[in-house]
């Protein structure tokens, strides 16, 4: 993979600015930094020519992964057949560290974008970044403690269902979260002359659950009953395993209405769980005190049918174990309570 690039400034630090990606692979990944040096541009800083200069990459220029740019970058010869990848051709881009500023309209039209990986760090985003990409699933986030977090501003241009995945600086997983989405129609009051924007959807709730750039779980927690009326069921569950799955800051109040809902909707519940496939938070819910007999019995069945194999296990062992706790419990109940009174008989 090839890039076309500038030297730019930011503060007082110099870098690159990335124009173009050059390559036949929709899954790009910029570096942290370049080299540049007598036999042009190569990304990484391993192998390097004695004397090269290493540059970091700080800027994504205009339009750098649209098709609709209005003026291609100049190229040398030996980089003159090598496609731009842009577009519809766009997978997923993960960004580095070091970027601190994305042009406007970066994104623009990259219909097939489907994941983005960046650091919450970025300070400048462009206008119009993510016009025409309503095929963002996914994002994956490096949070920078200490500094202004760039998430909400990105959350805010997407109304989309995302799966957010958020990381420590050390790419730890720290939790996964789902934003249902939400859209805004323009509706007429003809008598008045004026147009109202109305919001369907309780997904712009969940993007507003942050305090100066830092995001708030309990909020994000409190809005469950929003989510419960507005939203399929398998969508509400697969919320509900992510939390349990990575239960950041998650109160106990908070895990038992996410564990009732599993309970009251096993079949949705199991379809949900395919996407999350953590057995450990299937193991740990079905043991769950609130998880009777009868519900592992649904769940077990529903992952049957789905072909989930393991997790067939794990629920009947769940279940295995209920059971013979509730037989024991009847045979101590049976022990400690006193044997009826035998009537005496007596014979003349």
């Amino acid at each position: 993979m090839k890039f076309l690039w500038e030297k730019c400034r930011q503060k007082d630090e110099e870098g690159v600015r990335i124009l173009r990606v050059l390559g036949g692979d929709g899954q790009i990944e910029l570096p942290e930094g370049v080299i540049i040096d007598r036999d042009g541009l190569a990304c990484g800083f391993e192998s390097h020519q004695e004397g090269a200069e290493i540059l970091p990459v700080l800027e994504v220029g205009e339009y750098a992964f649209s098709a609709m740019i209005r003026r291609e970058p100049e190229r040398s010869q030996e980089l003159a057949d090598i496609p731009a990848v842009c577009g519809g051709e766009v997978e997923s881009v993960a960004l580095p560290g070091s970027l601190v500023r994305i042009g406007r309209y970066g994104f623009y039209n990259c219909e097939n974008l489907k994941k983005l990986t960046f650091f919450s760090s970025i300070g400048d985003l462009g206008a119009g970044l993510f016009t025409g990409c309503q095929g963002i699933e996914e994002l994956d986030v490096r949070i920078v403690e200490g500094e202004k977090s760039c998430l909400p501003e990105i959350l805010a241009e997407l109304n989309q269902m995302l799966r957010l995945t958020l990381r420590d600086e050390e790419g730890n997983i720290t939790a996964k979260l789902l934003l249902p989405e939400f859209f805004e129609e323009a509706v007429e009051n003809t008598p008045a002359r004026i147009l109202v924007l109305e919001t369907h959807g309780c997904g712009h709730r969940y993007r507003y659950c942050f305090r100066q750039t830092q995001f708030q779980f309990p909020e994000y927690d409190s809005l469950f009953p929003y989510v419960c009326v507005q939203e399929p069921p398998e969508i509400v569950a697969e919320l509900s395993w992510y939390r349990l799955q990575y239960p950041e800051q998650l109160t106990d109040m908070a895990r038992e209405q996410y564990v009732n809902y599993i309970k009251e909707h096993p079949a949705e519940a199991i379809k949900a769980f395919v996407r999350v496939g953590d057995m450990a938070v299937l193991h740990q819910v079905a043991a769950d005190s609130r998880i009777n007999k009868e519900t592992l019995s649904d769940m077990t069945e529903a992952a049957a049918k789905t072909g989930q194999t393991e997790a067939v296990t794990v629920l009947m062992d769940a279940g295995r174990m209920k059971g013979r706790g509730s037989a024991g419990a009847q045979r101590e109940e049976q022990e400690k309570s006193p044997a009826p009174a035998r009537k005496r008989r007596f014979q003349l």
